[in-house]
């Protein structure tokens, strides 16, 4: 199996959750996994609410019977949203978590520039990247937000990833 393969498989398993479907969910409860390195959330970004799992320790901070879970991760039930930059890393993650028992993860299907370009709100990260302790930190500060419809320039990145993916 190769890795457009690979990707299409987890694409299948696991619930894709456009940015607007992503925002309602945060809003009634699912918490936002931001798994981008610290060096890309400080150039791009953060998600207000979003919690900082880096992809190299998301299982571990995610499973409590590893011994550094994070304290945010309520259980297996807990509605969890995984989200990298574009989609395609936090689809394979998420089956990761669904593989660990999870039951109600779901994928950014267009990442933290998707959830930008539909023109949700984001804010520079809390912590400097040097103050980042590896999956240990608490969620981001939440910013209250009310959908609207998406800008122009969200049809327009929709578009170049159709044309260009």
């Amino acid at each position: 199996m190769n890795i457009n393969e690979r990707l299409a498989q987890a694409r299948q398993a696991v619930p894709q959750l456009r940015p607007a479907q992503a925002a309602q969910a945060t809003q009634h409860g699912a918490l936002m996994i931001d798994i981008r390195t610290p060096t890309e959330r400080q150039l791009e970004g953060v998600v207000p609410g979003s919690l900082h799992l880096p992809r190299t320790v998301l299982e571990w901070c995610v499973d409590p019977a590893s011994g550094y879970g994070n304290p945010a991760i309520q259980g297996t039930d807990h509605a969890l949203i995984i989200m990298c930059s574009e989609g395609y890393s936090s689809c394979l993650a998420a089956q990761s978590l669904q593989e660990l028992g999870y039951t109600h993860v779901s994928n950014l299907e267009e990442g933290y520039r998707g959830w930008k370009a539909y023109g949700l709100p984001t804010q520079a990260p809390s912590r400097p990247p040097e103050q980042e302790l590896s999956g240990r930190n608490p969620p981001e500060p939440p910013t209250p937000f009310v959908l609207h419809k998406p800008p122009l320039r969200y049809w327009l990145y929709r578009l170049f990833l159709r044309l260009f993916a």
